[in-house]
């Protein structure tokens, strides 16, 4: 028998030894490293799961320390996360753990839910009312149960409207499921009370003061825009019931001198008050008033005669006409586009506030110089001793050795209107038959003219 070669010895103990040699039981990578596969499932169009470290291939080797990143897409939220089919509870947005074996990562998402706002509002000294579930900024996700309980006190009762319809209750409650914002009223009445007539200082017609709403009261009750609401006494005090809220009526407030009929609804975090002003036209509008009077600055004309104003060529409902047009008592009242205004006179103008603006009405003016104002004149400003020489003739208006532009002689208040560098100067006729130079200063101020 033919001994081996030594060489040919060792290579076939190397072949015997590797054919010996196991595969890694884990399908890995071989050698002396052991490698595991980590997997995620997910819905790609509502968020998404990433690794970090990050493997191409999906594997890593044992014992690595891998997070997990959740991240939903928007208008989509987490909805369940599962290693290995078992739920888990992420930190913040991430779940970290330690591969000792092939794990499968899994999350689904839903979308938002959405939320509503059920507001509550009752009477608290009448009665109680509470919601379930309670939720401490009223908000309710939609398609939420929700029941509204009622305790009115002793010899009370309680009625509810929900968004302005009326609601009825099931013995003490009412129960909705939510499906967008519910505005919830609870009105607590007494039991005993009765329909009630109005004194009849207050009957006439009322006219709402920032909207359209007309209040007619007489001998058939109180009627809102044409819609009769009940009344009811309660200890001493009218209540009328109007759009499902019940409203304190209370006639007159000591600063106004004619009929201001104001309707309150009182409820939790505070009140909501609505003023009416009694239609008063049994006087004729003032002679100062009457006649035409333009704003230039805003394209506005007023017409106005004993019984009527029409602005811009529109009639408007006279509220109230007063004894006077002074600044202090703007008693002429009139209606407008659903709400009520007071035009007042001051320095010689008509002038009211409308929806932001202040209008300013002068009358048009005349052209000439009457010859009442041909002359010349001299005054001196009693604080600064201002001098002021004027020389006045049928075509020109010469102060201080400066010649007038835009002259104008407004008629009604017998005033002869002037500017001097871009500065509007007056002389007042006054009834007496002195004179008056009106100088532009804050407030307007005036300074005696000698006349010769």
């Amino acid at each position: 028998m033919k001994k081996l070669s030594p060489i040919l010895g060792v290579l076939l103990a190397l072949c015997l030894l590797a054919a010996c040699t196991p595969t890694p039981p884990d399908g890995g990578h071989g050698g002396d490293t052991t490698y595991f596969t980590v997997t995620t499932s997910f819905d790609a169009e509502r968020g998404t799961v990433s690794l970090s470290p990050v493997s191409e291939d999906g594997k890593y080797e044992k014992n690595t320390s891998v997070t997990a990143t959740v991240t939903p897409k928007a208008d989509f939220v987490l909805a369940s996360f599962t290693v290995d089919g078992e739920e888990k509870t992420l930190d913040g947005n991430s779940y970290t753990f330690t591969v000792t074996k092939d794990i499968a990562l899994a999350a689904t998402f839903a979308p938002k839910p959405e939320f509503y706002t059920v507001t509550l509002s009752y009477n608290a000294l009448n009665g109680d009312a509470s919601l379930l579930p309670v939720s401490a900024d009223s908000k309710y996700e939609k398609g939420t149960p929700v029941t509204l309980t009622v305790t009115p006190e002793s010899g009370y009762t309680a009625t509810v409207t929900a968004n302005g319809a009326p609601a009825a209750l099931d013995g003490d409650k009412y129960s909705f499921t939510v499906e967008g914002n519910v505005d919830l009223i609870v009105q607590f009445r007494k039991a005993d009370t009765s329909t009630a007539k109005l004194p009849k200082s207050y009957y006439g017609t009322y006219y709402r003061e920032t909207g359209p709403d007309i209040i007619v009261i007489d001998d058939s009750g109180l009627s809102v825009s044409g819609t009769l609401c009940p009344v009811t006494e309660v200890e001493g005090v009218y209540h009328t019931e109007w759009e499902g809220k019940d409203y304190i009526v209370t006639l007159n407030d000591e600063s106004f001198t004619y009929g201001k009929l104001r309707l309150t609804y009182v409820a939790d975090g505070g009140a909501t008050e609505y003023n009416f002003y009694r239609e008063d036209t049994s006087r004729d509008i003032v002679d100062s008033a009457r006649g035409t009077w333009a704003d230039k600055a805003h394209n506005v004309t007023l017409v106005i005669t004993a019984k009527t104003l029409t602005w811009n060529g529109t009639e408007c409902t006279l509220v109230i006409i007063g004894e006077n047009l002074t600044y202090h008592t703007a008693d002429l009242y009139f209606r407008r586009d659903g709400a009520v205004y007071n035009l007042y006179e001051q320095y010689g103008k008509l002038h009211v506030y409308m929806e932001g603006i202040q209008y300013s009405f002068e009358r048009p003016a005349v052209q000439g110089i009457p010859d009442v104002f041909y002359g010349s004149y001299t005054g001196t400003h009693p604080a600064t001793d201002t001098v002021y020489t004027l020389t006045v003739d049928a075509t020109s208006v010469v102060m201080n050795g400066k010649t007038a532009t835009d002259i104008a002689y407004l008629a009604g208040d017998d005033v002869l209107e002037f500017y001097i560098d871009g500065a509007r100067y007056a002389i007042w006729h006054e009834d007496d038959g002195s004179y008056l130079l009106e100088i532009p200063v804050q407030g307007g101020d005036y300074v005696d003219l000698t006349k010769s």
